[in-house]
């Protein structure tokens, strides 16, 4: 079965702006986004700290499973874990209790993803399912509401930000102005600066990064139009003529007239744009 389903839909403009996005039926904001549209900061920052055999593996590393389970049974409790990006997209999938057999379910799972699907697709769709906090789920959704930008234009410190957050989504979401997202950043930075993705230089600048306290609110132009469409639509991203940018210039022009207008009464407009 194709892994497609609890997305919101996305209506584009002429230059593939959002005009508008939905929520998906689950009231989760996550929209579908494709593995050339995330940056590679953020693709090589969580091969890196996630699993760095990723495209090298069956679906399980048994090296890293023999180390988790020796370090753990050396400190008489879990101090590190052992998942594969496929074995945690199996837990998502179908989340179960932590136990040894629904460990050894998930390493299942997790092969028969790999049989079925390709690393980049499963990779893919790990970045569209892993959640961000509050209803936020997929890397689309959280670059939009925290950083007010799509994948594909993160910088270092941001990819580093939205690493992080998974490990605990509820605690360490940006938009409350939490000192922990600001350890989880540092905590990534160090891994990519061992690993020499990153130089000092980088290490410093993306550590003084400004990190958001707030959700940035979604797209939201040209809303009637775009209720019309996605209304009349099985598509998850549909394709408009609108042109974004002019339909704001426009929607300013309207709203500027209309305070004239305000005195005589009149409270609605509109307007044809001709070439």
């Amino acid at each position: 079965e194709k892994l497609e389903t609890g997305y919101g839909i996305q209506v584009l403009d002429r230059n593939k702006q959002i005009l508008r996005c939905y929520l998906s039926n689950n009231d989760m904001w996550r929209l579908k986004t494709e593995l050339e549209k995330i940056s590679p900061e953020l693709i090589k920052a969580t091969l890196i700290f996630e699993d760095r055999w990723f495209y090298y593996h069956p679906g399980f590393n048994p090296i890293s499973i023999a180390n988790a389970l020796y370090n753990n049974i050396k400190y008489g409790k879990r101090v590190s874990g052992a998942s594969t990006i496929t074995m945690q997209l199996a837990k998502l999938i179908e989340p179960k209790k932590r136990t040894i057999k629904n460990k050894i379910i998930e390493i299942f799972r997790a092969m028969q993803l790999e049989l079925h699907y390709t690393k980049d697709e499963i990779l893919e769709y790990y970045f569209n399912i892993i959640p961000y906090g509050g209803n936020i789920v997929g890397v689309k959704a959280a670059t939009l509401m925290y950083f007010n930008k799509l994948p594909d234009k993160l910088t270092i410190g941001e990819a580093a930000t939205l690493v992080s957050i998974p490990q605990k989504p509820s605690r360490m979401r940006p938009d409350r102005n939490n000192p922990e997202i600001h350890k989880g950043r540092e905590k990534i930075l160090n891994r990519l600066i061992k690993t020499d993705v990153i130089d000092n230089e980088m290490f410093e600048y993306s550590l003084k990064e400004y990190l958001p306290v707030k959700r940035y609110k979604m797209p939201f132009v040209a809303p009637h139009f775009s209720d019309i469409v996605a209304r009349n639509s099985t598509h998850l991203s549909i394709h408009t003529t609108i042109d974004k940018d002019i339909q704001i210039a426009a929607e300013n022009k309207i709203k500027q007239y209309m305070q004239k207008m305000k005195d005589y009464h009149v409270y609605n407009g509109a307007m044809i744009v001709v070439d």
